[in-house]
């Protein structure tokens, strides 16, 4: 593929997409999710809720039942706050409110992570000759001393 003023492999792979600007020849528009965001929030969301359910896990094997709503995503901690207290008189200075809360907070503030990555996706611009498919059939080693063909490829 010959772009203007070189190679194509020696032109950017990609490039940011401005609404309204012209598309470069040789190249074509593409819409992607956020990885970033997502995989940013996944992995929030994921370890305050693992924390979460961890809890409740430990604290239904002990016995106690007030700790129950901590496995629902997100709310969970916020419920469990005056299961919590009111099961029995507790006075830790306020300390498990602070930590559910917090809880609540990242589980939550994760959660809008993940959702804003998947909605609002990226649109850039990529090269034509970038992301081709490409399949290689090869000789491989099959069973003891045996030999045979695969096929190995991208997309």
């Amino acid at each position: 593929m010959r772009m203007q003023g070189g190679e194509a492999g020696s032109w950017p792979e990609r490039l940011p997409y401005k609404k309204g600007t012209a598309i470069p020849p040789g190249y074509t528009l593409k819409t992607r999710t956020r990885l970033g965001l997502v995989i940013a929030g996944a992995v929030t969301f994921g370890t305050a809720y693992a924390a979460s359910v961890a809890t409740a896990v430990v604290g239904t094997a002990q016995g106690s039942t007030e700790l129950i709503p901590l496995l629902v995503p997100v709310v969970g901690p916020m419920i469990t706050i005056p299961t919590y207290y009111l099961a029995e008189s507790r006075d830790d200075g306020g300390t498990a409110v602070g930590v559910l809360m917090l809880d609540a907070l990242v589980q939550s503030g994760g959660l809008v992570l993940l959702m804003a990555g998947l909605r609002f996706k990226k649109k850039e611009l990529v090269r034509k000759d970038v992301g081709l498919s490409h399949v290689e059939v090869t000789p491989m080693p099959m069973g003891v001393g045996g030999l045979g063909l695969g096929v190995m490829g991208s997309m």
